[in-house]
């Protein structure tokens, strides 16, 4: 009997950690644990499903076409459009889990929540499993439903391709498998990094994961149409060299669901093992070593340590920087980013986006033969402006997502004003964001085109950088890492193409400009004399915007607006 209500009482403490599980790991993925993720949650989902709904709207075109076409180019081209959408799912799931790393499992705030109650760590970590499982689930049907539904419509029209209903069970099968696959293979090797090495070496590796997966999913646009030849052709010749790869397994359980054919030996059934195993290795990995993970994270002193190189950057403020307002705050943003591996995780998404952005002008080049490092090239001058764009605005997000919000009390007790709180994201910016690239780019091209051309290419940088900066905070009234974070929405719906337009015309027309400029004296001092002017006019600007307005610790709350077409309203 008593085992009996203790089983009925833990199945009613899993249900309701199981909420509250699914809640924590989607507010992980915004950074704002206090406000409702659902909304970014929804339009990021929205957002990683519009590449492949876009190739699957673009088939609805092309297949009509393929009737006429010889069968080995439609089995070609079949089995290539049906690896894009695994290896693109695969990918898009790498980088859900690297945004969530750190609410994949129960955390030491969650144990010193929870650990005084009478839960069993066991039944708190197969709720947070559950609910990672759950989620990553939902990624995996939203973002293949939609694109399976119209590929299928698609390939009804060529009976190679197979019939409606089979191609499309096919499709999310394999697909929403292959998903699975990573997902909970990433949560396994988590498990055991984090049993094994511990927390820190887990942020690390979320970092680079984010790194690598950012980059990845970019570059799949592009080197995908080359590499797949060689794909299929081993595979269409039943080789065994690239038939070992995850992506090829569950295309060619894709493929055997769709209309029957076998492409390759034995892919079918690594497929289903795979996942089989993966979920089971995963679940043991993630819930047998629960109590040995509380005991240890609440054992485990909290880092506090802000490395060897806090001592000298004090030293040198205190000594550059004479206002100690601005100087004090400084340092506490500079501490925060440094102790936060939360932050830390979320910068590397712009990283990511960073060695993405620049390996695209890199490869464009060298496939068209025309990139040399004997002599300036536009796609190398770009490299020190795409860094700069994504570093500003990375660390610009990031200095607004607080840290320990219920420890800002000092700074509300004594307010500081809204133009030190500007200068010390000003300097912030300036050290982190575009003097390391601009100190690192000057070196590298002095030792290869001189230190003329070093010279006046650091001189450009360091000033569009300043612009950029002053563009990035034209608007701001915070304290760095202390004021209440609220999800931008509108930065997911709206704000994205202007973004990608941006850094179109900063990071790789302005590099082209530079290019142009070299040769002349009057054209370098005409572009110089250009970025002064834009950069002094958005100073301007900003002081002008934040003139009248205070320092802020609290977003700004949703206001209700009606028409007023009622007295009783006003």
């Amino acid at each position: 009997m008593k085992v009996a209500l203790d089983r009925t009482r833990e199945q009613r403490q899993f249900r309701l950690l199981l909420r509250d599980s699914v809640r924590q790991i989607l507010a992980s993925a915004t950074l704002a644990r206090d406000a409702d993720p659902m909304q970014v949650a929804i339009w990021g989902t929205a957002l990683a499903l519009t590449a492949p709904f876009l190739i699957a709207v673009r088939k609805i075109i092309d297949y009509p076409f393929l009737l006429r076409a010889p069968l080995e180019y439609v089995e070609r081209v079949i089995l290539a459009d049906r690896l894009f959408f695994v290896i693109y799912g695969m990918l898009a799931t790498a980088l859900v889990v690297a945004l969530l790393w750190d609410s994949l499992s129960p955390t030491r705030h969650d144990h010193e929540i929870v650990g005084v109650l009478p839960v069993h760590p066991r039944t708190l970590a197969a709720a947070r499993f559950t609910g990672a499982v759950g989620v990553g689930l939902a990624f995996a049907l939203a973002v293949t439903a939609p694109s399976a539904l119209l590929y299928s419509a698609a390939s009804a029209v060529h009976p190679l391709v197979g019939i409606f209903p089979r191609v499309l069970i096919g499709h999310l099968l394999a697909t929403v498998s292959a998903m699975l696959f990573v997902f909970l293979s990433m949560l396994a090797i988590r498990a055991v990094i984090l049993v094994a090495l511990g927390d820190a070496i887990g942020a690390r590796l979320a970092v680079v994961l984010q790194i690598a997966t950012f980059v990845l999913l970019v570059q799949v646009f592009f080197f995908l149409p080359g590499i797949l030849p060689e794909l299929l052709k081993d595979v269409l010749t039943g080789g065994s060299t690239y038939a070992r790869l995850p992506p090829m397994w569950f295309a060619g359980l894709f493929i055997w669901l769709a209309d029957g054919r076998t492409v390759g030996p034995g892919l079918v059934l690594w497929a289903t093992l795979a996942v089989l195993a993966s979920a089971i290795v995963a679940t043991l990995a993630s819930i047998l070593p629960a109590e040995r993970m509380r005991r240890r994270d609440l054992e485990r002193r909290a880092d506090v340590s802000t490395g060897p190189m806090m001592p000298i950057v004090r030293a040198v403020m205190a000594r550059v920087v004479r206002a100690s307002e601005v100087r004090a705050l400084y340092l506490f943003a500079v501490a925060s980013l440094v102790r936060s591996r939360r932050h830390a995780v979320h910068l590397g998404t712009f990283a990511g986006l960073a060695v993405a952005a620049a390996l695209i002008g890199i490869a464009t080049s060298s496939i068209r033969g025309s990139l040399t490092v004997a002599a300036p090239h536009a796609a190398l001058l770009a490299l020190p402006l795409v860094w700069m764009f994504f570093a500003i605005l990375g660390l610009r997000s990031a200095c607004a997502i607080p840290v320990d919000l219920d420890a800002n009390w000092p700074l509300r007790l004594r307010q500081p004003t809204v133009w030190a709180a500007l200068n010390a994201m000003r300097l912030v910016l300036l050290t982190l964001a575009v003097l390391p690239p601009v100190a690192l780019f000057a070196l590298a091209s002095a030792w290869l085109w001189g230190a003329r051309t070093a010279g006046l290419v650091a001189i450009w940088d360091l000033t569009a950088g300043v612009l950029l900066i002053e563009l990035a905070l034209a608007s701001w009234n915070k304290v760095p890492f202390a004021t209440t974070h609220e999800p931008g929405v509108d930065s997911l719906r709206t704000r994205w193409p202007w973004l990608v337009v941006a850094l179109y015309f900063y990071g790789f027309q302005l590099a082209i400009v530079q290019l142009w400029s070299l040769p002349s004296p009057r054209a370098c001092a005409v572009l110089e004399g250009v970025l002064v002017a834009c950069a002094v006019a958005a100073t301007f600007r900003t002081r002008r915007r934040l003139r009248h307005r205070a320092v802020t610790f609290d977003a700004a709350p949703e206001t209700f607006e009606t028409l007023r077409l009622s007295a009783a309203l006003d």
